[in-house]
């Protein structure tokens, strides 16, 4: 009962066997996990549209760049394309995540099952993030400034500095944030489930 809040669990007198006894307080649980699920789906929501919003205004960037720049090279429509194709990405992720949403039944069980499948999502997408968004922009973003002549030492450094930054700190979301709080609501499922039986 450790993964339960105290307002949850309430301290009754039983009669026949004259001692106390605790027993969870259905309906307290109840608003906690639907206050764990709204955080989850909000969290997940801010993660969507910064994704897709970043995306899209990075590959607008590029582009206004490249146009004033009147240079373009094939890396930096490759650029463009593959910002799109990633906020395309998340934007169908969203879409089926929203359709999985509609299944669950709204019981305690139900709203902690949807919970768990927000924060899934989430430990999927951030383990993930380096290999299927960090990485492809890496490479182009390499390819594309070897293709400049003027690029400075301290271009390289700094691009180099940002993407390692960004490994970092998805890295340490993973680890530290979604990681232990997806193992904390399985454990909360796993104790509902016995205290059912």
């Amino acid at each position: 009962m450790t993964t339960m809040e105290f307002e949850v669990i309430k301290k009754i007198w039983d009669e026949q066997n004259q001692q106390q006894m605790y027993v969870v307080n259905e309906e307290a649980l109840h608003r906690n996990i639907q206050s764990k699920k709204r955080k989850a789906i909000r969290l997940t929501n801010l993660n969507d549209f910064g994704l897709i919003g970043t995306g899209i205004i990075t590959a607008m960037a590029y582009t206004f760049i490249a146009i004033i720049n009147e240079t373009p090279v094939i890396f930096d429509y490759l650029i463009v394309t593959s910002l799109i194709c990633i906020s395309g990405y998340v934007w169908y992720g969203r879409i089926q995540r929203q359709k999985t949403g509609m299944r669950f039944d709204r019981t305690i069980l139900g709203d902690l099952d949807h919970t768990i499948s927000n924060v899934d999502y989430e430990v999927k997408r951030s383990r993930s993030m380096v290999w299927w968004f960090l990485l492809p922009l890496a490479i182009l973003v390499v390819l594309n400034m070897s293709t400049a002549d003027e690029a400075s030492i301290w271009e390289w450094l700094g691009i180099a500095a940002c993407f390692v930054l960004s490994d970092l700190l998805i890295r340490w979301e993973y680890i530290y944030k979604q990681r232990p709080k997806l193992k904390r609501l399985k454990d909360l499922r796993t104790n509902l489930l016995e205290e059912s039986e």
